[in-house]
């Protein structure tokens, strides 16, 4: 239980870190969306909605940020709660062991 108590709370503090390199590698900027990125191409298709606006706005600095963090912090506390589950727990994934045969793990 304590893995997935540690994991969940600094997979909550790390994932907003990540923010804004993840927004800028899809091709959001603080200028507007880089051209020739996936952003661009979201934009010139025509699939301008809520979703394109808002992290448009979250890579601007503007009122899309905030629901864009809590997005990375609530993805980041789940994330982080399974790795510290299956890291305390070790993974339940049945593993072949070469001769057909089957061994599980856990």
């Amino acid at each position: 239980m304590a893995g997935v108590i540690i994991g969940s709370v600094l997979g909550a503090v790390v994932a907003p870190t990540l923010m804004v390199p993840a927004l800028g590698a899809v091709g959001f900027s603080a200028l507007g969306p880089v051209a020739g990125s996936l952003a661009a191409t979201a934009q010139s298709a025509g699939a301008v909605g809520a979703v394109f606006s808002t992290l448009q706005s979250a890579a601007m600095g503007g009122a899309g940020m905030a629901a864009v963090s809590s997005v990375f912090t609530g993805v980041g506390a789940v994330v982080g709660a399974a790795i510290g589950y299956f890291a305390a727990e070790g993974s339940p994934v049945k593993r072949d062991g070469g001769d057909g045969s089957s061994e599980d793990t856990k």
